[in-house]
């Protein structure tokens, strides 16, 4: 056996280790521990991002930004065609007070993605702050001027149709986008992401090949990554071409580095040799990355969906698991929600239900420090919100699920959307578990909007009929979304 292959793989499995237990000590309120562990996970494991990301909740809730910033250095060497990243860099350093680095942040992220108005705005506060009006006005005509607002709506809907599966419908709309906008790099790399999964390598490259000549610089190199990718297995001497351009210009690109790798191809320097030199790059040119806030939003990490084959109760007994294995984003215990359709319908399955979640394993008995099951009663045929509150509390309502109608009303998503999100705050929830039949009263066309404010890492359904509503409504927009059927 290959002694790099194995040597790679024990590596991958102590950073998870290191992690895991990282996780363990910071719910015991060990957070010397947690870093000390994330920090191991993070050096054994560069794809190990959710330790990254602990940590930087770490630092900067503690305003150690110089280790927030080292971290984001590390990010960037993954990464360094990540928008969100320079952004957010821009955000702390200019909180800091150096707003020529925050500039360059900007300008970065523009460059890869310049159809965000608010980063137009930013970076004409930054321009001020420097005391160049001139170039402030500019970037706030730039912002006047742009258009954008309807195609970025566009392109969330592309995205759920491709989550959905729905191939073509999601290509239509990406073209669509580009015809307006054809140095749309997300919705262009949108279209090829469809184009493979209909198995049309031919016209995914074609997407990739007809944005080249007119690409900027940063976006050019992306897109030849994206076209490496692509063409791995297919033509692997076209993706390696690629694959050197793209790391002469960026040598410590983590992710570049590893296809290249795959692809066999020899690298003249070793991986610390070339992240040493890049980084050094990074910090001569003040182009490091970090991160203004610590919610996870989109960041949501992927979560293994539990074996279909096994009963729900076990398979909500892995979800809940793995979901309260990860610290909130306030680094306390993980909180999980229930939003249940009161029918009689649901009656054993929600007795059943609360009896599993108040095994000793998951610590979701009621503390009033820090409560973390909340109940909601939604009905389809009331003009509010019914039971609400933290299970447990004294201002909860006693729950009398045998009193429950038989009639079927459906679940108002968008109100139920609404309550999750007053009563989770900026904490959320690491699982909001949806109970009944899967009906819905209407189109919920503000979901996704909802959602966006919503921090959660997973969202599940338990009973219904596959197929119903609420499945076909939120599996393409909810993080880690899982259908538990009870039958």
């Amino acid at each position: 056996m290959d002694p790099i292959t194995l040597s790679l793989r024990d590596a991958e499995r102590d950073a998870v280790a290191s992690f895991n237990a990282g996780v363990l000590a910071q719910a015991q309120g060990d957070t010397e521990t947690a870093l000390r562990l994330w920090n191991e996970a993070w050096d054994r494991s560069r794809a190990l991002l959710p330790a990254a990301q602990n940590l930087l909740a770490l630092h900067l809730d503690a305003g150690n930004y110089t280790a927030a910033d080292a971290i984001y250095t590390d990010l960037l060497l993954e990464d360094p065609f990540d928008a969100n990243l320079w952004v957010r860099q821009a955000a702390l350093r200019r909180r800091l007070g150096r707003f020529e680095s925050a500039r360059d942040g900007y300008l970065r992220a523009i460059g890869i993605h310049p159809y965000f108005r608010y980063w137009h705005d930013e970076l004409a506060e930054i321009y001020a702050l420097l005391g160049q009006p001139e170039a402030a006005a500019r970037q706030r005509e730039r912002a006047l001027g742009l258009d954008a607002d309807m195609v970025e709506l566009a392109y969330d809907d592309a995205m759920v149709h491709l989550r959905a599966g729905r191939h073509s419908i999601a290509s239509a709309c990406a073209e669509a986008i580009l015809e307006d906008f054809p140095a749309h790099t997300e919705a262009r790399l949108l279209l090829v992401e469809a184009h493979g999964r209909e198995g049309a390598l031919t016209e995914a490259r074609a997407a990739i090949d007809e944005a080249l000549p007119v690409a900027t610089p940063a976006t050019a190199l992306r897109l030849r990554f994206e076209r490496a990718r692509l063409l791995a297995g297919a033509d692997p001497a076209a993706a390696a071409d690629d694959l050197v351009a793209v790391l002469n210009a960026e040598p410590g690109f983590g992710r570049g580095r590893a296809l290249a790798e795959s692809l066999g191809l020899t690298l003249e320097a070793s991986h610390a040799e070339v992240a040493h030199a890049a980084e050094t790059a990074l910090l001569s040119t003040d182009r490091l990355a970090t991160l203004a806030s610590g919610t996870f939003g989109g960041d949501a990490p992927r979560l293994l969906a539990p074996d279909p084959r096994l009963p729900w109760q076990l398979r909500l007994d892995h979800l809940l698991r793995q979901a309260l294995a990860l610290p909130s984003p306030a680094l306390r215990p993980g909180r999980v929600a229930l939003v249940v359709e009161p029918a009689a319908a649901s009656t054993p399955i929600v007795i059943e239900l609360l009896g599993l979640l108040m095994h000793p394993d998951f610590g979701l008995a009621f503390d009033p420090a820090h409560p973390r099951l909340c109940w909601l009663e939604a009905d389809a045929s009331a003009p509010a919100i019914g039971n609400a509150g933290w299970l447990g509390s004294p201002e909860m309502p006693q729950i009398q699920p045998h009193g429950w109608d038989a009639t079927l009303f459906g679940l108002p998503l968008e109100a139920a959307l609404d309550a999750l999100q007053e009563a989770g705050g900026s904490e959320g929830f690491n699982l909001i578990l949806f109970v009944g039949s899967g009906r819905l009263p209407d189109l919920a066309t503000d979901a996704a909007k909802r959602l966006r404010h919503l921090p959660v890492y997973q969202m599940a359904h338990l009973g219904g009929a596959p197929g119903n509503q609420l499945q076909l409504r939120l599996s393409g927009l909810a993080p880690n979304w899982v259908d538990l059927p009870t039958s």
